[in-house]
C-alpha cells in the first residue's frame, strides 16, 4: 500500500517507514492474508501515533508502543489481537533497524503482552457424530468429513479443484498453503463415499472447478459460506460455536490420540516443525492418566516382590 494510502495525518516518515515494509513483504511474495495483517495491524497504529504526537519514526519510544497496547486493551481488544498486534509491531519495527531507518528497535525494550492459555477446543468422536448428524446436505457431510480426516485449513478446503481430489488412491493434493507448501493428503472410505455422495449431486467437477459450491446457486463456496455453515452446525449439533478450524484441531487431536506421531502429524497439517502444534494437540486430564498408566516410570513387571 503506498504512503498516501496511510491513514490522514500520519506523519511523512512513518507513512514512508510503512510503505517501504509493505513493498518488501510484497517483494517476499508474502501470502495476500499476510499483507492484510500488517495493514490491519499496523495503520491502526500509525494512525494513533499522529494523534498522540509521536515526531516521526525516530520519535517513537517504547513508552509509546506500551501506551498503545494498554489502551487497546481498555478498549476490550482480546489478549490474543494484542499479541497479534505487538507481532506486527514487533515485524515492523526490526525492519526498519535492519534498513536503518532508525537506530535501534523500540521494541527491543517492550514485553510481549501475556495471553492466558485456554485448552484449544476440539471435538470427540461423540462430537463429530453429532455434527455429521446436524448435516442436512450430502455437501456439508462431506465437507465436515474432508476437515476432520485431512485437518485442512479453510483456505485449503476451498481452493480444491478437481484434479486435486483422486478418490480411487483416496489422496487429495493440498495447494494454496500457508507456507506455500503442496502436499498429498490422504483420507478415509467413509470420506470417499461422502465425497461420491456429494458428486453424484453436484456432478463431478472439472478438472480446473472448483470443488465445493453453494447449495442453492452452484457457485463457488467462499469464505464467508463456509464461517455460516459453521456457524448453523454448531448451534443444530447441540455443541455450540465451532468454526473450521475447530475441526482442523479435531483431526490433530484425534489422530495423535490414536498414535499418529508429532512428527508425522506436522507434515500431515503442512507445518515445518513440531512447535506449533502444541496450540492444535488439546491433551485432556484422561490422556494424561492414561499416558501415566501405560507409559509411567512404575509399570511393568521390574519391581522386586515384597517379601511377607
Amino acid at each position: 500500500m503506498p504512503a498516501s494510502a496511510v491513514a490522514e495525518g500520519s506523519n511523512d516518515s512513518l507513512a514512508e517507514a510503512y510503505a517501504q515494509f509493505m513493498l518488501d513483504r510484497r517483494a517476499r511474495n508474502v501470502r495476500p492474508a499476510t499483507l492484510r495483517f500488517y495493514e490491519q495491524q499496523l495503520l491502526p497504529f500509525l494512525a494513533w501515533c499522529s494523534d498522540t504526537g509521536a515526531e516521526g519514526i525516530e520519535g517513537v519510544l517504547p513508552a509509546h508502543v506500551r501506551s498503545y497496547i494498554a489502551q487497546r486493551r481498555e478498549q476490550g481488544l482480546a489478549d490474543a489481537s494484542l499479541v497479534s498486534a505487538y507481532r506486527a509491531l514487533h515485524a515492523f519495527f526490526s525492519f526498519c533497524a535492519a534498513e536503518e531507518l532508525i537506530d535501534r528497535s523500540p521494541m527491543d525494550k517492550v514485553t510481549k503482552p501475556r495471553c492466558e492459555q485456554r485448552i484449544p477446543q476440539a471435538l470427540d468422536c461423540a462430537g463429530v457424530t453429532r455434527l455429521l448428524q446436524a448435516c442436512d446436505h450430502v455437501r456439508d457431510q462431506a465437507l465436515v468429513l474432508v476437515l476432520v480426516d485431512t485437518g485442512c485449513r479453510a483456505s485449503e478446503l476451498l481452493g480444491m479443484e478437481g484434479r486435486d481430489v483422486d478418490l480411487d488412491r483416496m489422496l487429495v493434493h493440498i495447494r494454496h498453503t500457508k507456507a506455500r507448501k503442496d502436499r498429498l493428503q490422504p483420507f478415509s472410505v467413509a470420506t470417499r463415499d461422502a465425497l461420491r455422495r456429494y458428486y453424484a449431486w453436484r456432478g463431478e467437477p472439472a478438472p480446473d472447478e472448483r470443488v465445493w459450491v453453494t447449495v442453492t446457486a452452484g457457485q463457488a463456496l467462499q469464505y464467508d459460506g463456509l464461517k455460516q455453515l459453521m456457524r448453523r452446525l454448531g448451534p443444530q449439533s447441540g455443541i455450540g460455536r465451532i468454526s473450521a478450524h475447530t475441526l482442523r484441531r479435531t483431526f490433530a487431536t484425534l489422530a495423535h490420540r490414536n498414535g499418529i506421531g508429532i512428527e508425522e502429524l506436522a507434515r500431515l497439517m503442512g507445518h515445518s516443525s513440531t512447535q506449533v502444534l502444541s496450540r492444535y494437540v488439546a491433551v485432556t486430564e484422561a490422556d494424561t492418566w492414561r499416558a501415566h498408566r501405560e507409559f509411567g516410570p512404575l509399570t511393568g513387571d521390574w519391581l522386586p516382590t515384597p517379601e511377607e
